[in-house]
């Protein structure tokens, strides 16, 4: 029997070592890659990615004494070009929120004892969001992503009288967005809806502070454009796009 000697085993290390380094090179992009896939935030949400330009969509939002009710929105005007700045895009486009009601749903309610501390309701909203993160791209980031929205604008005033002589006006409204980013950035998406109140209660996504759809300190524990008051997702709120 041979006698394996000092040299042999330093030879069978470095071959051990070789096979190793060559396994992790092979390997390890590829778990990478699926781990970072598996982790964008807003997939992990589960919220609707079906928005496009030039349709119709439905979501729900909230009225005091109502409930959550179905309302509609498209986006129109929407231009993808170059931007001023070398090597960045600008998106431009309209939102029109139509928030007609039916007449005889609110005449049939009696609203003296709704919570109407912050108005009727009929919560709407246009957001800019990271993919990956969740984080509002409306406020200074790393992605360089500039968001500006223009004034909203009323286009037309709807008038309802409740049960008990309560008198609302809702708004169909629109409002003007440019967005300039940078052409090799891939995580920017839009969304549109509406609230499980009569406010959306997301303080610290505004502020930056948590991602999309995620709880906050303090009273306000759930995120209103993504869940009601338990927590629980109404995936009918939303609707969202990656910009491509």
């Amino acid at each position: 029997m041979k006698v394996k000697t000092k040299e042999n085993w330093k030879q069978i290390g470095r071959i051990a070592f070789v096979f190793l380094f060559i396994c992790s090179v092979l390997f390890h992009p590829l778990q990478l890659v699926k781990t970072q896939a598996a982790t964008a935030h807003m997939k992990s949400l589960g919220v609707n990615f079906d928005l496009k330009p030039n349709k119709t969509f439905t979501y729900k939002s909230y009225y005091a004494g109502l409930g959550l009710k179905n309302q509609k929105v498209k986006l129109t005007n929407y231009k993808i070009q170059d931007a001023k700045k070398k090597g960045y895009n600008k998106l431009t486009f309209t939102v029109n929120f139509d928030c007609t009601l039916s007449k005889s749903s609110l005449s049939s309610v009696e609203l003296g004892n709704a919570d109407l501390g912050c108005g009727f309701g009929g919560y709407a909203w246009v957001t800019a969001v990271d993919y990956n993160t969740g984080k509002n791209l409306e406020l200074k980031n790393s992605h360089n992503v500039k968001m500006t929205v223009g004034d909203w604008k009323f286009a037309k005033t709807n008038s309802y009288t409740s049960k008990d002589g309560y008198t609302f006006e809702v708004y169909n409204k629109k409002i003007n967005v440019c967005v300039i980013y940078p052409k090799t950035y891939t995580g920017l998406c839009i969304g549109v809806g509406g609230a499980t109140d009569t406010f959306s209660g997301t303080l610290s996504y505004d502020e930056g502070i948590v991602p999309f759809g995620k709880g906050k300190d303090g009273v306000f524990q759930n995120d209103l454009m993504y869940s009601n008051w338990k927590g629980k997702q109404v995936k009918a709120l939303s609707h969202f796009m990656r910009v491509k």
